[in-house]
């Protein structure tokens, strides 16, 4: 099954909440222009809708007056969007230089090989879609991989094969935050719970386009 975003066709009928309008007039006013606004509000339509899907472009473009090929340009450009062909598990490779030099292509041939499908595909049962990543800002860590957005550091073939494992075992309990090796500046201690401190004022959507996740009160 591809996981890349389908350019045709049902539109779902999306439609943000009042409440959501209001979160996104708050975001608008931050900004010089509306389409300034585009990476976070689609995060906010991922959140809302769960993937970003045709109908979630359709409500992102309205939202900001934009064309929705210029909103479907943007999310098809940025591989860290989730697709609606996207499995639970997003797998991504980082296999830019830095990790390559540290052995990430033969990493990478052996996850495809360990999920059997390739990459920009999800596998049968729904469960793992293998995606290539640009930099994920481990280079020294490599190999290197997020799972749905967590960080994974210094793996091996035993290692992702154990990971793999244990997500088919265990898709709901499963801790994606166990991989990581050291601090993360953005998503804070490496302790998954350790409290985060949300900045004074309004949201802080920078934070969370970058985390996949809204920050922690």
């Amino acid at each position: 099954m591809s996981a890349t975003l389908p350019i045709a066709g049902e539109v779902l009928d999306r439609t943000f909440t009042p409440e959501v309008h209001e979160e996104l007039d708050r975001l608008i006013a931050r900004y010089p222009e509306k389409k300034a606004a585009l990476l976070p509000a689609l995060r906010v339509a991922e959140r809302e809708f769960g993937s970003c899907d045709l109908g979630a472009m359709k409500a992102v473009a309205e939202k900001l007056e934009l064309a929705p090929a210029y909103v479907m340009g943007v999310v098809s450009f940025y591989f860290h969007f989730r697709r609606p062909t996207d499995g639970t598990f997003v797998i991504e490779v980082c296999r830019t230089l830095p990790c390559a030099l540290r052995g990430a292509d033969d990493f990478a041939k052996h996850a495809s090989e360990k999920l059997g499908i390739g990459f920009g595909e999800t596998t049968p049962d729904g469960l793992f879609t293998l995606k290539n990543a640009e930099c994920l800002a481990a280079c020294d860590k490599a190999p290197v991989c997020h799972v749905n957005a967590y960080a994974w550091e210094l793996l091996d073939n035993d290692t992702f094969d154990q990971l793999v494992d244990d997500l088919r075992k265990d898709p709901e309990g499963f801790d994606l935050t166990a991989g990581r090796k050291t601090p993360n500046p953005w998503k804070g201690p490496a302790d998954p719970n350790a409290k985060r401190t949300k900045p004074e004022g309004e949201r802080d959507y920078e934070y969370e386009a970058l985390t996949h996740e809204p920050i922690l009160a």
